[in-house]
């Protein structure tokens, strides 16, 4: 038996409204009208390069609303300046790079399926910015909390903005020259590091404090 349904001015009204709100969170339209997926954390890649699916974005200096829409431009990491530690990550799409269609939706978290550059990278491995690169490797950025068959060189990770006690293997030059290496266990990795002050030595014990997205060693003995 068929239903007849009904509704009231106000019900439509509220309807309407929602139905607004909705699509004003949108990405915009690619160029044949489909409407790209939504999502609260809309991005725009600026860039020359396709983003990979769950690839690792470093925000611009600015966020743009146009049309009512929100819109988070990214590009491809890494530069130390502005929004330089404030990262996004990618959902399960390919973003072409920049133009009509180049708009994508981010990972909302807590926890993010990050993809890296295909080295090992147990849980407790902290991941980071690549250069020229939207894949990660080791930095300061996240945490490894395992890895993820949905696709190849695939992390689950955490936000993670805590400090690292470590050893210095390679003498890390002084004024952030260049950098150097501090080994660390539990697990095993050697993390590039710079340093703002003197020169620290082989040998020497650190802690390690993320800042602008690299880590900064701060000579403990």
């Amino acid at each position: 038996m068929s239903r007849i349904g009904a509704t009231t001015p106000a019900m439509m009204r509220r309807i309407i409204k929602s139905t607004e709100f909705v699509e004003s969170q949108r990405a915009p339209k690619s160029a044949d009208g489909e409407i790209l997926e939504a999502g609260w954390l809309t991005f725009r890649n600026t860039s020359s390069f396709v983003i990979p699916p769950f690839g690792l974005m470093q925000l611009q200096a600015n966020t743009n609303q146009a049309a009512n829409q929100r819109i988070i431009e990214v590009k491809r990491p890494f530069a130390a300046t502005d929004c330089s530690s404030i990262c996004l990550v990618n959902g399960p799409y390919e973003i072409p790079a920049a133009g009509e269609n180049s708009f994508g939706s981010a990972q909302n978290g807590p926890t993010f399926l990050l993809k890296h550059d295909g080295g090992s990278y147990p849980a407790g491995t902290r991941l980071g910015w690549k250069v020229d690169s939207f894949l990660a490797t080791l930095g300061c950025l996240f945490c490894v909390i395992g890895s993820d068959s949905l696709d190849t060189d695939l992390v689950r990770v955490m936000l993670d903005s805590s400090t690292v006690t470590g050893t210095v293997s390679t003498a890390i030059p002084a004024s952030e020259a260049t950098g150097g290496l501090v080994a660390t266990t539990d697990p095993t990795i050697s993390y590039p590091v710079k340093t703002t002050g003197a020169s620290i030595a082989v040998s020497s014990t650190v802690l390690l404090v993320p800042r602008k997205g690299e880590w900064l060693a701060l000579k403990v003995c």
